[in-house]
């Protein structure tokens, strides 16, 4: 299994820190939260496909004192994240937020184009990909007094956008897992969001993204950062 954690420090942290994952933390949105995070002291797995992107983003955080582990774990590949939850669990004895930025489609074409193969890998590389975080960060996010959950998608593509093809069909359904999984959890605390950004924020040749400077989504940020550390 392809997975190399490296650790900021060693140094042992109080319980009351907030202790969560990012998935695709080194696309835009989610080094943006990582930064966002890291600043208000949160212990954090920082999860990414390539190691030159973890060290891209390890240089970004490199002036924030905080203890991050940069994990290094191919998402293209399912079967890389099954033994997640025991990396996981050796950092953490709880999970207080988990965060997915992940998400891929190569290109745009009418819905009936595809490829077989292609179709499948998008569906896996978006739905599936998604569906097995919860799978297997569900017994530390139990862990936690109040567990947050957050995905980012968009509103229109969701609801069926053209030519985004099983893009748009992999959203639309994260959207009836989120609401499947709220119902489910809604006794025990849970915080399960998905966060609706620009649809012109969203790169289909590689992962969601956003502009930096877009106030919409930092606005979006910084309350998602606020739900975090007021539970």
């Amino acid at each position: 299994m392809a997975i190399i954690t490296i650790d900021r420090n060693k140094v042992t942290l109080s319980n009351t820190k907030k202790k969560g994952i990012i998935f695709g933390a080194t696309d835009e949105v989610g080094a943006h939260i990582a930064y966002e995070i890291s600043k208000k002291g949160g212990d954090i797995i920082l999860q990414g496909n390539t190691k030159s992107d973890l060290e891209l983003l390890r240089k970004k955080l490199e002036n924030i004192k905080n203890n991050q582990t940069f994990l290094y774990c191919d998402h293209s590949k399912i079967e890389n994240f099954n033994n997640i939850d025991k990396v996981i669990a050796n950092k953490f004895d709880k999970l207080d937020f988990v965060i997915s930025c992940l998400g891929q489609i190569n290109s745009l074409k009418p819905l009936a184009d595809p490829q077989l193969k292609e179709w499948n890998t998008i569906i896996s590389q978006n739905l599936t990909i998604n569906w097995y975080i919860l799978k297997k960060t569900e017994v530390l996010l139990g862990k936690s007094q109040k567990p947050n959950i957050f995905f980012f998608s968009n509103n229109e593509i969701c609801d069926g956008f053209p030519y985004f093809h099983a893009y748009s069909v992999s959203h639309g359904a994260i959207k009836t897992m989120i609401n499947i999984y709220k119902k489910e959890k809604k006794k025990f605390n849970y915080n399960i969001k998905l966060i609706d950004i620009k649809k012109n924020n969203i790169s289909y040749l590689s992962h969601i993204v956003s502009n930096g400077k877009n106030s919409e989504f930092k606005i979006k940020v910084n309350e998602l950062v606020r739900e975090i550390f007021s539970s």
